[in-house]
């Protein structure tokens, strides 16, 4: 629930889809090197099926992309976690006076 509100917050009037489109444009570069990293390893390792080759720039496409868009989505990200992070502190230390009052007379 916290992280939902900071999400919000952290977001402002933009739709959260909006956000992962951009961050998924913009991580084309990452899933291009990722297909070529898979399709040159398949090649190294000399295995000379096409589907080999197929199946390793697959593989490294789809990491290329996520390690992109996670890459690109980092301060949103960053913003929820700490705000989440500080609900959380603020919900324990409340539950922590509840179960320990202090008095001070």
């Amino acid at each position: 629930m916290g992280a939902i509100c900071v999400g919000r917050l952290t977001l402002k009037d933009e739709p959260a889809g909006s956000v992962l489109s951009h961050s998924v444009r913009k991580s084309w570069k990452p899933a291009a090197i990722g297909a070529c990293l898979g399709v040159l390893a398949s090649v190294w390792k000399r295995d000379p099926k096409p589907s080999t080759a197929l199946r390793s720039g697959f593989v490294g496409t789809t990491l290329g992309l996520a390690g992109g868009v996670v890459w690109n989505s980092r301060s949103v990200t960053g913003a929820v976690v700490r705000g989440a992070i500080k609900n959380v502190n603020a919900a324990r230390d409340e539950r922590w006076l509840e179960l320990n009052p202090i008095d001070y007379g």
